[in-house]
């Protein structure tokens, strides 16, 4: 009696690992080209673009999320020692510039592995009414400030930090700012480039603040490479999609080098 219960509950054990295998089968699809194949889920929206040696694939395309995996194949084929000098210099150069910027916090800045292979991954957090602030911040200082009116201007703050807590809590300084720009007078294509995206980054904050004065991203890049087979990975999301990032961990966990296999 008690062998019979033992292989019963053996049998039983066996249904549940394939019906669970069925379900994860039914949630998942596997994309494979002859660079590499991951997992993603079967009610993702997956576009590939693609040239004579270059892919970019898309994921679940909208205004507030973003990710991207790049595959390019190298044509000349450096050793492993160059290929990682190269993307730490990539990388590094984001980072230093996270560094630089008021708006925008360092989560991680580390080495990492995918499909087994060498990775560097940089993470970063941005705020992005106080980021698109800075920007404008930074349009006004080196690309229009040889006009005595943005001088003036931008002399009412103390520095970068000061005009981002300004303009954030007193947006009509930003009414102010567009009646100066509106009375410029630019002659060069490169001053009216200028005014024109300073008036987009004006609409673009006025919206944000209206919007939400405290939107958090979280944004991540992950570079590898394998033989030569490189592999950008590029995410961005509002800080509560917790849901997709948790996704985008296991995809990206599953992704393996097609040339593992052969």
């Amino acid at each position: 009696m008690g062998k019979k219960i033992m292989i019963l509950i053996a049998i039983f054990m066996v249904l549940i690992v394939i019906t669970a295998c069925s379900v994860n089968e039914e949630e998942h699809n596997e994309y494979a080209d002859e660079y590499i194949n991951f997992n993603y889920p079967a009610d993702w929206d997956l576009r590939v673009n693609e040239s004579q040696n270059y892919k970019q694939i898309f994921f679940e395309e909208n205004a507030d999320f973003h990710f991207v995996v790049e595959v390019e194949e190298i044509k000349e084929v450096k050793n492993n020692d160059k290929l990682r000098e190269k993307i730490e210099k990539e990388l590094s150069g984001g980072y230093k510039l996270a560094e630089e910027t008021i708006s925008i916090g360092i989560i991680s800045y580390k080495e990492t592995s995918i499909g087994g292979e060498w990775a560097k991954e940089l993470s970063l957090e941005i705020n992005l009414v106080n980021n698109e602030i800075e920007q404008l911040y930074g349009l006004l200082d080196r690309g229009l400030l040889h006009f005595n009116e943005i001088k003036a201007y931008l002399e009412e703050y103390t520095g970068v930090e000061d005009f981002i807590n300004e303009i954030k809590y007193n947006p009509e300084k930003l009414v102010e700012l567009k009646a100066i720009l509106s009375i410029l007078e630019v002659d060069s294509e490169k001053e009216k480039s200028h005014t024109m995206f300073a008036n987009a980054m004006i609409n673009n904050i006025n919206h944000f603040i209206r919007e939400d004065n405290s939107s958090i991203y979280r944004q991540y890049s992950i570079i590898s490479h394998k033989e030569n087979v490189r592999l950008n990975i590029f995410f961005q999301s509002h800080e509560e999609d917790i849901k997709r990032k948790g996704i985008i961990k296991q995809i990206v966990e599953s992704i393996t080098f097609t040339n593992d296999d052969k």
